[in-house]
C-alpha cells in the first residue's frame, strides 16, 4: 500500500472540514432554533431552556442554588480534572468498577428526572 504524502492528507482534511461547515450552515439556516418558552408550560417559570441549560435548569428546580450552582459543578470539574490519576492510583480493575457505578448512577437520576418531569405535566 502507497503511503500519502503529509500534505495531500491535510489539503484532504481541509476540505472535509469546509464541506462539513457548509452543511452544516445550511442546515442551520434552513432549520431555525426554537427559542422561547414551552407550549406545554402553563407558567413561564417553569419552561426550560433549550439544549445544555435544561439539566442546570433542573438541577436549580429540585435542589438548593447552592447545591446545584456551586457544588455539582466543582465536583464534576474535580473529578473531570483528576480523571487521568484516578486509573494509576486505584488500579485498572477497580476503575471499571468505579466507572461502571457513575455511569448507572447518572443513568438513574435522568431516568428518574424523566418520569419526575412527567408526572409534574
Amino acid at each position: 500500500m502507497k503511503r500519502l504524502p503529509i500534505r495531500i492528507l491535510i489539503e484532504k482534511e481541509e476540505l472535509a472540514i469546509l464541506l462539513y461547515m457548509a452543511l452544516s450552515l445550511l442546515l442551520a439556516l434552513a432549520i431555525g432554533p426554537e427559542v422561547g418558552t414551552s407550549g406545554q408550560a402553563p407558567l413561564v417559570g417553569q419552561a426550560a431552556a433549550p439544549w445544555i441549560f435544561g439539566p442546570v435548569q433542573f438541577l436549580l428546580f429540585y435542589f438548593s442554588p447552592w447545591i446545584s450552582a456551586i457544588f455539582f459543578p466543582v465536583i464534576f470539574i474535580l473529578t473531570l480534572a483528576f480523571l487521568p490519576w484516578i486509573n494509576a492510583f486505584i488500579g485498572d480493575r477497580m476503575t471499571r468498577v468505579l466507572i461502571a457505578i457513575l455511569s448507572g448512577t447518572i443513568l438513574i437520576l435522568l431516568i428518574g428526572f424523566m418520569f419526575k418531569e412527567q408526572v409534574t405535566l
